[in-house]
């Protein structure tokens, strides 16, 4: 499946550089370290950011040796790869990750310390046993845990013990009990103040604004619990897509994009009659709070195709 949003190929020398900083280490021992044909990306749907390296075994030792030699390379490139890809991914619609780290040490520490400790979730020799493949990944939320003790990188983020309410709809507003929330981007949307289509940019803290910017879903809407377990929302790439019934159910309240808003074009405009139609309902605020939504993000080439499915009447344009 292709990856949604930033994919990075770590490789060049200033990234490498930008890593040895950010795990306090020097530009020898990032160089060292490192891996070759490194690739970064987000798995949504194992809740996890991927690091893949493909590492050459050295020819002058033992096969046993060599692959060990190689096994210990990703290892330790693992952490610093991550750590640069992790700077660039945004946190919301104003902040990177990177961006929040730099005003504050103790968030610092604490990725450097989460970055520490990967996943090891493949490790195998190409065909030509002349390399290996090895796979680490650092869980988003629990649901990305490979060990029921470790910590997800969500967790760094989580500060509000309380949740706050979704706003109350004044007036009559036709509405019914939903069992969560789909929301259809069809390939590039307008950006608010801005000029020209973008493609929506996934988050770690994304917002969902009406068509008047009210906020229709935030971050401190979500129980701290449901934010660990598995995060804001769920990124997908396919309407037919069963994986992510669980957490919507089979009558979600189904709705197209409008438009991005945000300076990193993470949060997400829908039409007010869709967030009215739900927000009415006050037994829908409770699937805000557990955090029942999915976001499919269709390339620009399967927009088209689906962007009827996607629209019914609760998603018309207000």
């Amino acid at each position: 499946m292709p990856a949604i949003g930033r994919r990075s190929t770590v490789s060049t020398a200033p990234r490498l550089a930008l890593a040895a900083l950010l795990v306090g280490g020097g530009w020898a021992s990032a160089q060292e370290n490192t891996a070759s044909g490194v690739e970064v990306w987000v798995d949504h749907e194992a809740a996890s950011v991927v690091v893949a390296a493909l590492t050459p075994l050295d020819s002058q030792l033992s096969f046993p040796a060599a692959r060990a030699r190689a096994a210990r390379r990703a290892a330790a490139a693992a952490p610093a790869q991550f750590q640069v890809f992790a700077a660039d991914y945004p946190l919301d619609s104003e902040r990177t990750i990177g961006d929040a780290i730099a005003v504050d040490s103790r968030l610092f520490e604490q990725l450097a310390s989460f970055a520490a400790r990967p996943q090891l979730y493949l490790a195998t020799l190409d065909r030509r046993l002349a390399a290996l493949r090895t796979e680490y990944r650092y869980p988003l939320t629990s649901q990305g845990l490979a060990l029921p003790d470790g910590r997800p990188l969500i967790d760094l983020f989580v500060s509000h013990t309380r949740t706050t309410e979704p706003r109350t709809v004044l007036g009559f507003h036709p509405s019914r009990s939903f069992t969560g929330v789909l929301i259809f981007v069809a390939g590039e949307l307008p950006a608010r103040a801005k000029l020209g289509d973008r493609p929506l940019q996934p988050a770690l803290l994304p917002t969902v604004y009406d068509a008047d910017l009210d906020i229709f879903y935030s971050s401190t809407m979500v129980a701290p619990e449901a934010l660990r377990r598995w995060g804001m929302v769920r990124y997908a790439q396919r309407l037919d897509d069963t994986s992510y019934l669980p957490r919507i159910g089979v009558l979600p309240l189904q709705v197209m994009a409008r438009g991005l808003y945000g300076e990193l074009d993470t949060d997400i405009i829908i039409p007010n009659q869709a967030a009215r139609t739900l927000l009415a309902d006050p037994t829908n605020h409770q699937l805000l709070r557990e955090g029942r939504v999915v976001v499919v993000i269709a390339p620009n080439d399967a927009a088209a195709d689906q962007d009827a499915a996607a629209d019914p009447a609760a998603g018309a344009a207000p």
